[in-house]
């Protein structure tokens, strides 16, 4: 029974431990990379952790750290409906930043301006780019999102998060209740010798 108890307060802690990094972060934005020719960015509906307003949609915002290598070559053109909070105008653009590890996302043409208030939501929508042959992340993977195209004048508003979902990834309650059904079938053989 001590085993058991033990086990048991260990997948307890373990699953605390990983809840409470997912409340440290401030996810709003989800990158999923099951298909490099159409990574889609995702808004989660979470609000800024911060209020910053007044920022324009060509200034756009900036995931930063998203590539693991220098990537010079700018992707070009964003498909869909992505947009910031304030503004009616979805980004259009993407390119990659003079650190050439972070990725800007913008409005060409729109002229509007960002208000990022920690009441709302900070983005609506999704947008697709093309990123094949480009060294993004893995699954896992988070950073900061800048309200701006460059680190000189840009707040961090909250991250963004490498998903994959055409990868099957079992769900942490599934998890526990495996080590549980492990755990109750040492226990019962333990007491039979």
């Amino acid at each position: 029974m001590k085993t058991f108890t033990r086990l048991l307060t260990i997948v307890v802690f373990a699953g605390w431990v990983g809840s409470v990094n997912a409340t440290l972060m401030n996810v709003l934005i989800e990158v999923d990379i099951a298909d490099f020719s159409a990574v889609t960015f995702s808004a989660t509906g979470a609000a800024p952790s911060v209020n910053e307003f007044g920022v324009s949609t060509l200034e756009g915002i900036s995931l930063l750290g998203i590539f693991s290598a220098e990537e010079t070559v700018n992707p070009g053109a964003i498909t869909g409906d992505l947009v910031p909070h304030g503004a009616t105008g979805s980004y259009n653009q993407a390119n990659t930043l003079p650190s050439d590890f972070d990725l800007n996302l913008w409005c060409l043409g729109c002229g509007e301006t960002q208000d990022f208030d920690t009441s709302f939501a900070a983005f609506t929508g999704v947008a697709t780019v093309d990123l094949t042959g480009y060294s993004i992340l893995g699954a896992g993977y988070y950073g900061d999102i800048l309200d701006a195209d460059n680190l000189s004048s840009g707040v961090t508003i909250g991250q963004w998060e490498i998903i994959d979902s055409s990868a099957t990834v079992p769900l942490p309650s599934t998890l526990v209740l495996l080590g549980l059904g492990l755990a109750g079938l040492g226990f019962a053989r333990r007491n039979k010798v």
